[in-house]
């Protein structure tokens, strides 16, 4: 499935100049790995003309310059070729990614047994979260969808919506305390904030912040 918002396409009947890159970024709904293809059309030394057609060289031909061997078939790959025509300076170069979302981590949100024992554990942290809907395990689709609630506001911070308190009787009884290395391993970070009360008591409240690191 094509991924737009982070793809350089052509417009129809473009041809590429000496400046253009396009890049495909996709991943597949079976697997879900990421995969990123990108087209460099830049001048490489004094290779500066790309095949076209009603030329000697009308179609690329592409050879491998550079690729590793990955024993561990979850690791990311990278692949890099080179048109083989002697004037022709595109590159082309294949990134591979596995899923962020690990199997263990899809489990361990989606786990029925989980989710109660999170409920369980939401009413010993917290007795007025009883009763009501607050008295039903989350459902083993909430806890994707939050997740993808707060990559989408860490994507697009805005005011009121870059931290999740621990104890926001929705994160309780959904994630618990136990996805910790799921959200950190996401990028996610831990901060004890603290906050004056009007009788100027001191109080801190643990928050996972949606700023992300290392992601794209």
């Amino acid at each position: 499935m094509l991924k737009f918002e982070q793809s350089l396409l052509p417009e129809p009947s473009e041809l590429p100049t000496h400046e253009t890159i396009y890049k495909i970024s996709t991943f597949c709904i079976n697997c879900h790995w990421h995969i990123e293809l990108t087209v460099d059309f830049r001048d490489n030394g004094s290779k500066k003309t790309p095949c076209r057609r009603n030329t000697d060289f009308p179609l690329h031909h592409f050879i491998s310059v550079a690729g590793n061997s990955y024993p561990d078939p979850n690791t990311p790959k990278n692949f890099h070729f080179q048109c083989s025509a002697p004037q022709c300076p595109v590159d082309l170069y294949i990134r591979m990614y596995p899923p962020r979302l690990k199997p263990k981590y899809i489990e361990l949100m989606t786990s029925r047994i989980r989710l109660k024992m999170r409920l369980e554990a939401a009413k010993g942290i917290d007795f007025s979260r009883t009763g009501g809907a607050d008295d039903q395990p989350a459902r083993p689709v909430d806890a994707l969808n939050y997740l993808s609630t707060y990559l989408q506001d860490s994507l697009q911070p805005k005011q009121g919506k870059t931290r999740i308190p621990l104890l926001n009787r929705k994160f309780l009884k959904t994630f618990g305390k136990d996805c910790d290395e799921l959200l950190l391993e996401l990028g996610f970070t831990r901060e004890t904030v603290g906050r004056f009360t009007q009788t100027n008591k001191l109080t801190l409240s643990l928050m996972y912040r949606l700023g992300r690191r290392g992601w794209h």
